[in-house]
């Protein structure tokens, strides 16, 4: 993703308000999680919401493997051991 000068801006204007009406200090982190959590648009938020709870689902009933297994498969197929 290009970062273009006015989403910058808008950043720093956002940052600004959010710094200024934090009942406590924020880090960069919280400040970018905050901007994500209120620029993304509702429909995203609730079509990524889903994709969270299925995955937690299909986790629960055991349709999931080990990171560690996935992790050699990976290494394996793309050459990196």
């Amino acid at each position: 993703m290009v970062v273009t000068t006015q989403e910058l801006e808008r950043f720093g204007k956002f940052a600004e308000c959010k710094l200024a009406s934090a009942a406590h200090e924020l880090s960069w982190l919280e400040l970018f999680q905050a901007w994500l959590a209120e620029s993304t648009p509702a429909e995203q938020r609730k079509q990524l919401n889903a994709i969270i709870l299925q995955g937690i689902a299909d986790a629960d009933a055991g349709r999931s493997r080990p990171v560690e297994q996935v992790t050699d498969e990976l290494r394996a197929k793309f050459g990196l051991n």
